[in-house]
């Protein structure tokens, strides 16, 4: 079901931006040109490398509260260490919240008192190569150990994840139901996007993001194009499903939670207007709109 959150606040349309790529994005891209020519073997190697690599952005003075007050823990999953987030009474169900690619555990700042005052507590994590987690480079594969790590050593009752962060709780739950209500926002839908998303921006062609496709499966056994959610598979059992996601979002188009209207898992979809990829994470109105949905 489409339900479309209107605010007269959340009507500006999101500024488009027609500056030139920065230097070192053009840098990228012509060398994995040049290399698609004369190495191929090479550009496949460094294109799934950076595809791998994700930013560390510093934490921005919003969420230093969210630092503060944790109860932060080391988990070592998968041989790396976890950087986990705990806020709120131990005997209250868990929230589990998922960042997206390049982000961070404390992004669930926004949601945190409200989550609290409802009666939840709060996990959150540094996924792999990310915050204050250990690794340079990480995929789903890896992402998706930590939910399920967490997902069997607590009760946890909700996830909700941001972007790449939804992704990989859809993933996780595969072969288990690890919570009962699952949130993703801003999160693709097909992993034919997420490949073809990244290899337009280092300027690379369809013929790479085969090889790509072909080296993830001879590197871990895994079909690439089975990574996202709309990838069919049976759902004997499931958790409910509420998708949110920004018709105004210029990094994962409406058009991907679109998609979702035909998977069995039949989500809920609620879409926003003016606030992109990044401002519907800390919305005041969508959090509340999360929040009363994970009550019901």
């Amino acid at each position: 079901m489409n339900r479309p959150i209107g605010l007269k606040e959340n009507t500006k349309k999101v500024k488009q931006n027609h500056h030139k790529a920065p230097i070192s994005i053009r840098i990228i891209q012509s060398t994995i040109k040049t290399l698609e020519q004369v190495a191929p073997k090479i550009a496949t190697f460094i294109a799934f490398r950076l595809f791998s690599t994700p930013i560390r952005y510093k934490m921005p003075e919003r969420e230093n509260f969210a630092h503060q007050t944790a109860h932060k823990s080391t988990l070592k999953i998968g041989g790396l260490p976890v950087c986990t987030y705990r806020w709120g009474h131990p005997a209250d169900p868990i929230v589990l919240f998922m960042h997206g690619w390049s982000g961070r555990g404390t992004q669930v700042a926004g949601y945190l008192g409200p989550l609290l005052e409802a009666g939840y507590q709060v996990i959150s994590v540094d996924a792999p190569a990310h915050g204050q987690s250990g690794g340079k480079t990480t995929n789903i594969l890896e992402v998706a150990q930590v939910v399920d790590y967490l997902g069997r050593h607590y009760p946890i009752e909700a996830a909700i994840g941001h972007s790449f962060g939804g992704v990989a709780l859809h993933y996780s739950i595969r072969n288990a139901i690890l919570f009962s209500k699952l949130v993703t926002i801003s999160s693709p839908m097909e992993s034919d996007f997420i490949l073809m998303d990244f290899i337009g921006k280092i300027g690379g062609t369809p013929s790479l993001a085969q090889r790509i496709r072909t080296f993830v499966r001879d590197k871990f056994s895994l079909d690439f194009d089975s990574v996202a959610p709309m990838f069919p598979h049976p759902w004997p059992a499931h958790p409910d499903w509420l998708i949110i996601h920004d018709e105004d979002d210029r990094d994962v188009p409406a058009s991907q939670a679109s998609k979702a209207k035909e998977h069995p898992m039949g989500p809920e979809i609620v879409l926003t207007n003016g606030l992109g990829h990044y401002r519907i994470l800390r919305d005041d109105h969508v959090i509340h709109t999360i929040i009363d949905w994970l009550r019901r």
